[in-house]
């Protein structure tokens, strides 16, 4: 995928590569902040947009993360390999692109580890997604294979390109994932000194750093315990409102839970950033409700 991504302070990130420039706008988004840019506030060069459960605490079981990887195929959102969609998608420009070549999609193991993930799932791989998992299906000249594309705006067509391009992802943990940025606040009660988000009811601190060599989520290395190990209280992000900045606007939002979660479906648009503040579009944000269950929303975030 022809993504071009700064690195992060500590991330090992496969778009990182040695001559890949920004892609230049050939217009201002209908948008624009007043940062002197046609990119998003905060600065960033890069963007995700996260569809998140409104209950942060929903880790769905194996056989419903299938069902929803199944009906992205389905739905026309990615390709089914051997199919004319398929032989019409370039598979190039990261290491997990050129893995996916033959199946359409990778899973991660850790920060290193990953393989090509092969549908419809079998029972073999649907023991695999009972673990923490993060499935990849990188999209590129998504218009030429005739997919949908689950944003409501995507990057200038005026460029010439053949359709925005962007990751799908699956994220599904154990504990919670806990993203801040300039776009995404923490939660009031997080001790700046001590990066402390206390359990209400013993006090224990219950954030910490994932191990960086088996971090599959290589760009997300704080966690938070889904359950207080003193006291075994579940924690419950959306009970701790954080404020979340629209990227182009700057408006701010007050999101309960922020952007901490145990499932999310991810959209990587990397610097094929959006024209404007983009949402899912209707139809892929209800197709995630019916495989998942429950209502969601969505949070962007630049970097």
């Amino acid at each position: 995928m022809d993504h071009s991504r700064p690195k992060r302070r500590w991330r090992g990130d496969p778009y990182s590569y040695p001559g890949r420039q920004p892609e230049a706008s050939t217009g201002a988004r209908p948008d624009v902040s007043d940062n002197g840019s046609d990119r998003p506030r905060g600065g960033g060069l890069a963007y995700d947009h996260y569809l998140v459960p409104t209950d942060r605490t929903l880790r769905p079981p194996a056989a419903a993360l299938a069902a929803l990887a199944q009906a992205f195929v389905d739905n026309g959102y990615v390709a089914a390999p051997g199919s004319a969609a398929f032989g019409r998608l370039a598979f190039k420009g990261s290491v997990w692109a050129e893995a996916a070549a033959t199946t359409g999609a990778v899973r991660l193991a850790n920060r290193i580890d990953f393989k090509p993930f092969t549908m419809p799932v079998d029972a073999a791989t649907l023991r695999l997604l009972d673990k923490d998992v993060r499935l990849i299906w990188p999209i590129e000249t998504a218009w030429t294979a005739g997919l949908k594309t689950p944003l409501d705006r995507n990057s200038d067509p005026r460029r010439g390109d053949n359709g925005p391009r962007y990751d799908i992802e699956i994220h599904a943990l154990a504990d919670y994932a806990h993203i801040t940025s300039e776009l995404i606040g923490n939660f009031p009660m997080v001790d700046p000194a001590r990066r402390s988000i206390p359990c209400k009811v013993s006090g224990t601190n219950l954030l910490y750093t994932a191990a960086r060599v088996d971090n599959m989520f290589d760009q997300i290395g704080d966690r938070v315990h889904h359950t207080c190990p003193t006291c075994s209280t579940v924690f419950r992000p959306q009970e701790r409102p954080a404020t979340v900045r629209d990227g182009w606007s700057g408006a701010p939002r007050s999101v309960p839970g922020g952007l901490t979660y145990r499932f999310a479906v991810v959209i990587d648009c990397g610097t094929s950033v959006p024209e404007a503040s983009p949402s899912v579009t209707p139809e892929f944000r209800a197709l995630c409700e019916r495989a998942i269950g429950g209502t969601f929303e969505d949070i962007g975030s630049a970097y």
